[in-house]
């Protein structure tokens, strides 16, 4: 086989491969839970495709993680969510591949009697 041969036959093997899907990360700004409140993480699959895992985390105030869940596979509608009680100031990070377009995420605070006092969309 020539070079030149070789070379296009690369060219072809590796225009013919699938690109590799970069992880998409959403972000939500912190919010505050008081006392016998809590602070929700929570994300849902509204595209076309299966998509997994999704991971769901919530973030202390420097971006350290506290708590995660991971979820697999999502088909259209599949949700993946996790909790934390308060007191805490925490933001929520919802990572997957796939399109941006894929996946709506919030952060929600609810105090102590259980009623959604704050919700903050994942962009």
């Amino acid at each position: 086989m020539t070079l030149r041969s070789l070379a296009l036959a690369t060219l072809l093997l590796v225009g013919a491969a699938a690109p590799a899907r970069a992880d998409v990360i959403l972000y939500t700004p912190a919010a505050e839970a008081g006392s016998g409140g809590a602070v929700t993480c929570s994300a849902v699959n509204i595209g076309k495709k299966t998509i997994g895992p999704l991971v769901v985390a919530i973030l202390a105030p420097a971006g350290a993680e506290i708590v995660r869940a991971t979820c697999s596979s999502r088909g259209t509608g599949g949700f993946c969510f996790q909790s934390l009680s308060g007191p805490a100031i925490a933001s929520c990070a919802i990572t997957y591949k796939g399109s941006k377009k894929a996946v709506r995420g919030a952060l929600q605070v609810r105090d102590a009697n259980g009623n959604t006092v704050l919700s903050l969309e994942a962009r």
